[in-house]
């Protein structure tokens, strides 16, 4: 049995939802806002990754980790930050696509790459919302 520990730093951006710890598909534990959960795997566990509501984490490969590591789980910067910014752009690109000009040309072209990709993150992006860093001691 290889045994691992999670930890989930305080955060504001996911403060409320708690992340699902899966490892070969199988939910094993659930950490809220500042926990730290020990789980013990067997030898043959191949997988380890993390889920929220339908976004998750990539997944690690638990055949080349040691024993007793230590692993840190962070929401993905980009998308848990800047990306609710990039939202709030899209009433102000609507403003100008209702003029007549170039302008309302760009800024309808901007308008519809921004929704596009919000719905490329939420959709193929979904396994990118969560970070899994092993802590190296």
């Amino acid at each position: 049995m290889k045994t691992i520990t999670i930890y989930r730093p305080e955060e504001h951006i996911n403060k409320y939802a708690d992340y699902n710890i899966i490892v070969d598909g199988e939910q094993v534990t659930t950490l809220k806002n500042g926990d730290s959960e020990q789980i013990e795997v067997d030898e043959s566990s191949k997988q380890l990754s993390a889920k929220l509501m339908w976004c998750s984490s990539r997944k690690i490969d638990l055949k080349t980790m040691k024993d007793n590591i230590q692993i840190e789980i962070k929401p993905n910067k980009f998308y848990n930050s800047k990306l609710p910014l990039l939202t709030c752009l899209i009433p102000l690109l609507a403003i100008f696509m209702f003029e007549n000009s170039l302008l309302s040309t760009i800024m309808t072209g901007l308008l519809g790459s921004l929704v596009l990709f919000i719905l490329w993150t939420l959709t193929f992006g979904k396994d990118r919302w969560l970070e899994l860093h092993p802590i190296t001691e």
